[in-house]
């Protein structure tokens, strides 16, 4: 039973590397000077929420916020 375990882990493993792909990403060049430069772009992600966590004390007072 450990040898058929161990021959599909490897199978399953060897499937999973053969399954992925690289991909490449075109470069952006500029029309007028045909440099090919970095795109000065700023992007900003802001997240939140609440955390509860089980215990003996009222409900307000387990409410944590995360940032």
């Amino acid at each position: 039973m450990y040898y058929v375990m161990k021959k599909l882990y490897t199978i399953t493993a060897a499937l999973l590397a053969l399954a992925t792909s690289a991909t490449a990403q075109e470069t952006a060049q500029d029309a007028e000077s045909g440099r090919v430069g970095f795109s000065s772009h700023i992007w900003l992600q802001v997240q939140g929420g609440a955390q509860y966590t089980l215990g003996e004390s009222s409900f307000g007072d387990l409410i944590s916020p995360n940032v």
